[in-house]
């Protein structure tokens, strides 16, 4: 699949993280970067079915809830893949 590219724009005290970060993994900040994104992906996707229940009228108590969860799990199979 073809990768699409983004602007970012971030402080410069972030954007010195990232260099170190990059240094410390003998790689280029735009690939650090990308691999946090890729790091996010799963918590985007339980934030979008938070918003698509909210639209639905599901109490946002249950959906806080259900994020929780998710969250959880997702970080339980991380753990299971190390």
């Amino acid at each position: 699949m073809a990768r699409k590219r983004i602007a970012l724009s971030v402080r410069p005290e972030y954007h010195e993280k990232l260099l170190k970060l990059a240094e410390y993994q003998n790689t280029t900040i735009t690939t650090v970067v990308g691999e946090l994104l890729n790091e996010c992906e799963s918590a985007v996707d339980v934030i979008l079915k938070a918003y698509a229940e909210i639209e639905k009228g599901v109490d946002k108590n249950k959906v806080l809830t259900n994020m929780l969860s998710e969250g959880l799990g997702i970080a339980s199979e991380k753990l299971k893949q190390e």
